[in-house]
């Protein structure tokens, strides 16, 4: 192995052990329904809308409705570059351990 290859793989590395963290070791989260739900709420996104997973922590900046009677959320996703915010359709959020805004952190 090379050192650049070494230094590459510590980094993926390292931000695999941070969102890890963010995700397992985050403050008190709770359950949340899409009604509850509001900006500055951070929780798991599949970043994928395929059948892969991939749950990543991530925040909503906006909400909105959508003609169908379904929302979308636009997200940043934790640690990543924002060029990759998008809207994603509610079904790709996992609601079962979200942190509310101003949430005191444990």
């Amino acid at each position: 192995w090379s050192n650049r290859t070494l230094k590459q793989k510590s980094k993926v590395t390292n931000k695999q052990e941070k969102c890890h963290q963010l995700i397992f070791e985050a403050p008190e989260r709770r359950r949340a329904t899409l009604v509850t739900l509001k900006e500055g709420c951070k929780l798991r996104v599949n970043r994928f809308r395929s059948e892969r997973t991939e749950w990543t922590p991530a925040e909503i900046l906006s909400i909105r409705d959508c003609k169908e009677g379904t929302k979308q959320f636009y997200i940043h996703y934790v640690d990543f570059n924002k060029r990759l915010d998008e809207w994603v359709d509610q079904d790709r959020l996992d609601l079962s351990a979200v942190e509310f805004p101003g949430q005191v952190k444990s």
